[in-house]
């Protein structure tokens, strides 16, 4: 798990950066044996990439899979950390990790989803951490150009990714 203070580290920690659309929401695989008490299905957020801000990985395809929460036997839903599902529509800035299937990835903190509704950037962090405060005051154009300064400082040798909270 990862807890960021700034824009910078969060970049340098994730694997992938994007602008993007939600395109749809659908069950995903299941987590443990389908069918059994403890097993989850996770809930696949599409993406339409609108650009790619930073990249470990090269570039990603034009639709990409996200996933965020899951539900329960029961069909309750599961939210990691408390950030809310995104619905179809939303647009908004995705800082990743890549997950272990081709071109599906996941937050890389509960802090990694930063909304765009054309005005205002409004940040999944909690507002008691200082990226909140931060992501807030910029503006989209203003985002952008710190995740591609962070991006260039990682790439030259000069950022390092965050440790795993508890490490």
């Amino acid at each position: 798990m990862y807890h960021f203070d700034d824009v910078s580290v969060m970049t340098a920690t994730s694997d992938l950066i994007v602008s993007a659309r939600v395109r749809g929401v659908q069950p995903g695989r299941w987590i443990g044996v389908k069918g059994s008490p403890d097993a989850d299905q996770i809930r696949e957020v599409t993406l339409e990439v609108k650009s790619v801000l930073f990249s470990k990985i090269g570039t990603p395809p034009a639709v990409i899979t996200m996933d965020e929460g899951a539900w329960n036997p029961a069909g309750d839903g599961l939210q990691f950390e408390s950030v809310t599902w995104t619905k179809v529509g939303h647009e908004g800035y995705y800082f990743l990790r890549a997950s272990d299937i081709p071109n599906n990835y996941l937050l890389v903190s509960s802090q990694g989803r930063v909304s765009f509704d054309g005005q205002k950037l409004v940040s999944t962090a909690d507002e008691a951490n200082p990226i909140h405060a931060a992501l807030a005051s910029m503006s989209a154009s203003s985002l952008e150009s710190a995740i591609r300064r962070a991006g260039a400082e990682f790439t030259a040798g000069r950022l390092m990714p965050a440790g795993r909270f508890g490490e």
